[in-house]
């Protein structure tokens, strides 16, 4: 284990140490350092078929371990990281051991296999340990390739590695259409082209600037990082550039995120051991009447946050029809090159996948982003407020109490993030507000893979052939057939966005409530705890008293270094 994440252990052993002390919830330091244990980044490399990737990857690893020998139909993505050398196949059943040594020559198939899981002992692997390399299929094995690379590895990942040919001269519409959706989640991008050696040297100085220039343009970005590469280049020597630039980077995003996770959880035993302090020359009568106090806070801020939730309710109503009305006109504005992609032959379906993909991600990030941030805010700005009006011994606000505040409310500007971008897998909080803008930012484990809803929206809508008929009549029956998917399509995907847009609101009021009921809990178990030690002479008091400082002075100086 690196030593950075050693360090953290050892805070959060610190952290927890004062929680167990006072009896408060360790479940969040639990979690962190279970998490810390198996910490990882994802960097999927994608591209068309046979682009070379699984040949690349055996290069960066110095030993035939995938397959080249593969299909459309054999392809199953390879996660691939370093440790003890296993693999693990993963199915629908269940999981089976492998044999490394058998991994270049087993055959796989899409219909079984859903991942194989590789850790390897490997000299380079071991000087990038925080980095997952995913081989991806190529793009051609289907438009379900192209949902699970967004779907299940962009929320987890910190850059995608884009394959390109140098042979082809250009970049597939496939990839270009993927790249679509990076731009919209503002997710890093690398480019590696492969199989310099099969164009003339003259040219490939040229071929190069135009792969990535599309590249670019399609990004919007300019300069981005590019590894030319070769059959006869042996040691890869610029991906392995592009792989440790990740690595490094790495370091900085498990920094924030457990960073941000630690200081929750001290300024949580900071509000307890404050409140403590606070009570301490309370008579009964005053202590009674501050729980009190706390408790009709309570009930006024749940009446708030309810009306709150209504609200937010009737805008959720308003983004499925919004959802809906992008994705009819995104396939109505598309009919006419629908319409001849069947004309010739064409299938669409990875085409009608792309537009509607990428309406809904749009709708999502302009529409319902916004929202749902505003939610949060509001949610936060009702029990800073329910708190304060609680604590009876605050003269207004103390320039401790607006730090924080303020803390929270730049949390929030920045922790609510794009959807299914690395941010709200790894971003955590340092505050109530903060906690729920982390929570909720759009992550696939919330919103649910966008994927399964069009999966489930143009699956077997879509058929390859069509009768031999007479010119005029093939039109007909191509513009007919389009008229029929975009109907059909714009009908389903009303249900089913409505399905996922539901489970977003379900799942952020149940990060609300959750985060709600344990800052409650805090309060209310530092009242019923100095309730409790009033029953101590004066000496056992003051003993309790300078123990409490002692350690309050010990979590504010963890708070100010994890700030610098």
């Amino acid at each position: 284990m690196k030593e950075l994440y050693k360090s953290y252990v050892s805070k959060f052993e610190k952290a927890k140490a004062v929680t167990e002390k006072y009896g408060l919830s360790t479940e969040r330091i639990d979690n962190a350092v279970k998490e810390i244990e198996d910490f990882k980044v994802t960097a999927p490399l994608v591209g068309g078929f046979s682009t070379g990737k699984s040949t690349l990857i055996n290069v960066v690893l110095g030993e035939e371990i995938l397959s080249t020998e593969i299909t459309p139909e054999t392809a199953v993505p390879a996660e691939i990281c370093y440790g003890q050398n296993s693999v693990l196949y993963v199915t629908d059943k269940g999981t089976s051991i492998g044999k490394v040594s058998e991994l270049n020559t087993k055959k796989l198939s899409i219909d079984k296999e859903k991942l194989v899981q590789i850790t390897l002992d490997n000299d380079f692997l071991k000087t990038i340990p925080s980095v997952k390399i995913v081989d991806m299929p190529g793009f051609d094995s289907g438009f379900e390739v192209h949902n699970r690379a967004i779907d299940e590895y962009l929320p987890k990942s910190l850059a995608y590695i884009i394959a390109v040919s140098a042979d082809e001269g250009t970049i597939r519409e496939s990839v270009l259409a993927f790249l679509s959706e990076l731009k919209l989640s503002k997710m890093p991008v690398y480019l590696v082209i492969t199989k310099t050696d099969k164009i003339v040297p003259e040219e490939i100085n040229d071929v190069v600037a135009h792969i990535k220039s599309t590249v670019e343009k399609r990004l919007g970005i300019s300069d981005i990082k590019t590894a030319v590469t070769s059959a006869d280049d042996e040691n890869a020597e610029e991906f392995k550039d592009i792989l440790q630039e990740i690595e490094k980077r790495s370091d900085e995003v498990f920094k924030t995120h457990y960073s941000d996770i630690l200081s929750g959880v001290l300024y949580d035993i900071k509000a307890y051991l404050q409140k403590r302090l606070k009570t301490k020359d309370m008579s009964e009568e005053e202590l009674e009447n501050t729980i009190r106090n706390l408790e009709d806070s309570i009930l006024n801020m749940r009446e708030k946050i309810e009306h709150e939730k209504q609200k937010f309710d009737k805008q959720c109503e308003q983004v499925i029809s919004s959802i809906e009305s992008k994705v009819q006109s995104a396939l109505s504005s598309s009919a006419s090159m629908l319409e001849n992609m069947l004309y010739n032959g064409n299938d669409i379906g990875s085409k009608v996948n792309s537009i509607v993909r990428v309406a809904i991600t749009e709708e999502i990030s302009t529409v319902f982003e916004p929202k749902i941030k505003k939610y949060a805010e509001n949610i936060s700005s009702i029990i800073e407020n329910s708190v304060q009006t609680a604590d009876t011994s605050a003269v207004l606000l103390s320039a401790d109490i607006k730090a924080q505040n303020d803390e929270m409310r730049n949390l929030a500007q920045n922790l609510v993030t794009p959807l299914t971008t690395i941010a709200t897998t790894f971003l955590a909080s340092s505050s109530f507000v903060a906690s729920i803008a982390g929570t909720i930012g759009l992550s696939s484990t919330i919103l649910g893979p966008v994927g399964a809803v069009i999966g489930l929206v143009i699956g077997g809508l879509i058929t390859h052939g069509m009768h031999q008929r007479e010119e005029a009549q093939k039109r007909e029956a191509a513009r007919e057939k389009v008229r029929q998917v975009i109907n059909q399509v714009s009908s389903s995907v009303g249900s089913s966005i409505s399905q996922t847009v539901y489970k977003i609101r379900d799942n952020v009021n149940e990060s609300i409530e959750k985060e709600m009921e344990e800052k409650i809990a805090i309060q209310q178990k530092s009242l019923a705890d100095a309730k409790e030690k009033m029953k101590l002479n004066q000496q056992e008091k003051m003993n309790e008293i300078n123990e409490i400082s002692s350690d309050l002075q010990s979590i504010e100086k963890m708070i100010t270094e994890e700030k610098i």
